[in-house]
């Protein structure tokens, strides 16, 4: 079986603020896109996940190229059975970054979601995911 060894990188790039609700904590909103994952309903989760976020309304084309490469990501690794949190990083009052692994058959994935927070709650700024466990800190 192949490995993933490019960083899928979603979207970093620039933040506007946007209609996440003020309520939604990162840990939550990351816990409802996996249990999507893990249900295979891997469409509708990221749609979701987008809800929190500006980045398919700054980048369209790149929200597009993302999605397919989840797919892709699950076509090589096989559904997801489950996931798990491995850390939470706090970077200064404003920023957290999520860390989770999502639990394949033979393998798994690490998953990295970068938050902000802004008058209007917490922000999804970017994500990424890969199979590089020695990139994890």
């Amino acid at each position: 079986m192949g490995k993933l060894v490019t960083t899928v990188v979603c979207l970093v790039g620039l933040f506007l603020g946007g209609p996440a609700r003020a309520d939604a904590e990162p840990s939550a909103i990351i816990d409802a896109y996996l249990k999507g994952l893990v249900s295979g309903q891997t469409s509708a989760a990221f749609d979701a996940l987008m809800g929190h976020s500006r980045i398919d309304e700054l980048k369209p084309r790149e929200v597009a190229l993302v999605k397919g490469q989840i797919q892709q990501g699950i076509s090589l690794y096989g559904q997801p059975s489950g996931y798990e949190s491995v850390a939470r990083k706090p970077y200064g009052s404003s920023v957290v970054r999520l860390i989770y692994v999502t639990k394949h058959s033979d393998l798994a994935l690490v998953w990295n979601f970068y938050f902000y927070r802004t008058a209007n709650g917490w922000q999804l700024l970017n994500f990424d995911f890969n199979d590089q466990f020695q990139k994890l800190e």
